[in-house]
């Protein structure tokens, strides 16, 4: 313990120094709004050119806009290409110039080229296209378009009643869905030069998820088509054998055989894991990723479409578990992690290797870095927890890198918190990582009250929460908080099969100790006022929010958004693919009979009358609102404090600007009010505060009462 205060100690001085160059103004919610954020990037095969997008709001627009730039790698100059509100795919022709890009507008879906000063329509559909991919000679477009249900099936459900399929439905089907399902992807091939579309093939939704296109995972990720252009291989998501140990989310590949107008034999079909990201090698052959189960690494295959054999790659090494990128370069594969390269020579079966500088990854980014195909460069995003994203060239012969973007200028003048990486031990040997924003302007001998921001967070750099859209911790540093960013104890359970109590360990009690032990920690070095500690978490962070308050009292407020895992009505509410065979790993069985006793001691759902802490709950409109209900009509009903906000039209992670500015605020706002007794003067934000306080009076008048009954 004394070596890690030390430590943090002094680096906390280091950044701070670092951070606090000149700043002149405190952060606001707008400046995480407008800040531009990577989204991809990608350098051209002769490594002549980086493409790479940014996402910015528009407040006055209410919108997200998705700007692509060009970068000329030998004359180092940005061009500005396109603005659209969404930009899906982005892929460069075969001569290095210009750019295929599928972007989204309203309900419009189109596939352009576009290059400087110039933007060539291609497709444009009512309906989603959720994939594309161009050959090696520009001349055929493959891309996957979704059908759905008959306006008359529609219908007739509207009108005499939708009769639920056990197996086949879920409530994102009906909820999100208005009874119109996903039928089908739909594969059409384009010839460039006639602009005359044919009709391929389709991929039917039966085995796959069936989820709502605006919430859902698509079902195709990605499109490879032989140099001949004979097979087209497509990756698809699928419901994963979760009772089988496989994760919940899989992967299979599919082969389209142009030739015979048939499917092959799946590559790996005998193989039990996940098998995606395939890459030709040649007219026959491809190389593919099999991600194991029981190890976090990824092995390569190979798969000949003749004998229909998958056989492992014999020179292969270990790579970490997905994000990779393969390429096939004439007679070399290159395969590039955010740990290296590996060139293997396909004719003489060596390989090199290239090792890549960590200064210019950022650790388990959600963004793949990009590699030419000779290998000679590699771009990327490189950020840390304290210095914003730009885009990173790095030379692969003369081992120099070079920053060559400058993307939000304006922070320069801001103040924020120093962040320091803390690692955290507890008494039992439980380890994980957090990232603590210190207040700016932060004093010593000065206790602060403590935000614990929980689920996912890798050391990007931290304006909101990485990759949390509306957790302000920077205006909360600004305001005089601690804002600790704390991973979840690690371990796998929801894959975890016949082990119900190790699999409760590693998806709650694990975490339960930890987060305890990470306010005892920060308490212990005189930083963190104890009675001021409140709690937040999203997606699956809002199931270890409502863990950690039913199960412990160090937390005096909490607001969580978009999850609730692990509690009874998952059962439900996924029909029988999912959540259920997760429930069963987890609980040894379904919430009734035997089993439902490990149900009661652990959902935060049936130990509600533990929770002692008031409760901010927001979900989009969309999608398992059973989950925010099951929690917050409980709470209300046993006179605990608990606000439940809905926003219309928004995606799981709340992407309009001012849906945005509005949910961080409000988090701000529940935060002092609750730990600090704070209120915004502005006349605006009355009734929030009175409906605050008749909670607070109702919850005091319930507790003196329930006193006063156990009183002798």
């Amino acid at each position: 313990m004394k070596l890690i205060n030390i430590i943090s100690t002094l680096s906390f001085f280091i950044i701070g120094a670092i951070v606090h160059a000149e700043p002149t103004s405190p952060i606001t919610y707008e400046d995480i709004v407008q800040f531009s954020k990577p989204q991809k990037i990608k350098i051209s095969p002769d490594g002549s050119k980086i493409a790479y997008v940014v996402q910015s709001g528009n407040i006055e627009k209410n919108e997200t806009v998705d700007t692509l730039y060009f970068y000329d790698i030998k004359k180092e100059t940005h061009s500005e290409i396109i603005k659209t509100p969404t930009l899906m795919q982005m892929n460069w022709d075969s001569q290095n110039n210009s750019m295929y890009i599928l972007t989204k507008e309203n309900k419009s879906y189109s596939i352009s080229q576009c290059s400087p000063g110039k933007n060539t329509l291609l497709v444009n559909s009512c309906e989603p296209i959720t994939i594309f991919q161009v050959d090696n000679t520009d001349t055929n477009l493959v891309y996957a378009q979704t059908v759905y249900d008959s306006h008359e099936v529609v219908q007739n459900r509207i009108e005499n009643g939708y009769v639920y399929q056990w197996g086949k439905d879920d409530l994102c089907t009906i909820a999100c869905g208005s009874y119109r399902k996903r039928m089908s992807e739909k594969i059409l091939l384009l010839h460039l030069p006639s602009k005359d579309p044919e009709m391929l093939t389709e991929i039917s939704y039966a085995k796959y998820h069936n989820a709502d296109i605006e919430i859902g995972v698509n079902l195709i990720t990605k499109i490879a088509m032989s140099p001949d252009m004979r097979y087209i291989a497509f990756d698809t998501s699928r419901i994963g054998q979760i009772e089988l140990g496989e994760y919940p989310y899989s992967n299979d590949i599919v082969i389209w055989d142009q030739q015979s107008h048939m499917w092959i034999s799946p590559p790996g079909k005998e193989i039990l894991g996940s098998k995606g990201n395939p890459c030709w090698i040649d007219s026959q052959k491809l190389v593919f990723q099999f991600d194991s189960m029981s190890e976090l690494i990824t092995n390569l295959y190979t798969f000949d479409c003749g004998s229909q054999v998958a056989t492992p790659f014999e020179y292969s090494e270990d790579f970490p578990q997905s994000g990779n990128t393969l390429i096939s370069n004439k007679d070399k594969l290159i395969v590039l992690s955010d740990t290296g390269a590996v060139i293997f020579s396909l004719s003489d079966n060596t390989y090199e290797t290239i090792e890549l500088p960590k200064s210019i990854f950022t650790e388990n980014s959600l963004i793949s870095p990009s590699i030419d195909n000779e290998a000679r460069f590699v771009v990327t995003f490189s950020e840390s927890s304290n210095i914003a994203p730009e885009v990173v060239l790095y030379d692969t012969q003369t081992k120099e890198q070079k920053t060559v973007s400058n993307l939000n200028p304006w922070l320069k003048e801001k103040q924020l918190g120093a962040v320091e990486k803390i690692l955290f031990t507890t008494k039992n040997g439980i380890k994980s990582t957090g990232y603590l924003v210190h207040p700016v302007n932060e004093k010593r001998g000065v206790r602060y009250p403590l935000i614990i921001g929980t689920y996912g967070f890798s050391g990007g750099f931290i304006l909101d929460a990485e990759w949390h859209s509306t957790f302000p911790s920077q205006v909360l540093a600004s305001d005089g908080y601690l804002v600790l960013l704390l991973n979840i104890a690690s371990g796998c359970s929801q894959n975890l099969v016949n082990d119900p109590v190790e699999a409760m360990k590693n998806t709650g009690w694990n975490s339960l100790e930890l987060f305890e032990s990470a306010v005892d920690q920060l308490v212990e070095q005189g930083i963190a006022d104890p009675e001021k500690v409140g709690l937040y978490g999203w997606s699956h962070g809002g199931f270890m929010v409502n863990f950690l308050i039913s199960h412990s009292s160090k937390f005096q407020s909490a607001c969580y958004g978009e999850g609730a895992d692990y509690n009874p009505s998952e059962y439900w509410i996924s029909g029988k693919d999912t959540w259920s065979k997760i429930l069963d790993n987890t609980f040894g069985g379904p919430p009734w009979g035997e089993t439902l006793q490990n149900y009661v001691n652990f959902c935060p759902f049936f130990n509600i009358e533990k929770i002692n802490t008031p409760v901010l709950i927001e979900y989009a409109d969309i999608g398992t609102l059973g989950y925010a209900f099951e929690m917050y009509v409980p709470m209300r009903l046993l006179h605990k404090p608990a606000e439940l906000v809905l926003y219309k039209d928004e995606m799981h992670n709340f992407v309009h600007p001012k849906a945005r500015i509005a949910s961080m605020k409000r988090k701000v706002d529940w935060f002092d009010f609750w730990l600090l007794n704070k209120k915004d003067s502005n006349p605006a934000f009355k009734e929030q505060y009175d409906r605050w306080e008749a909670m607070k009076n109702e919850a005091e008048i319930t507790r003196a009462t329930s006193n006063q009954q156990l009183l002798p």
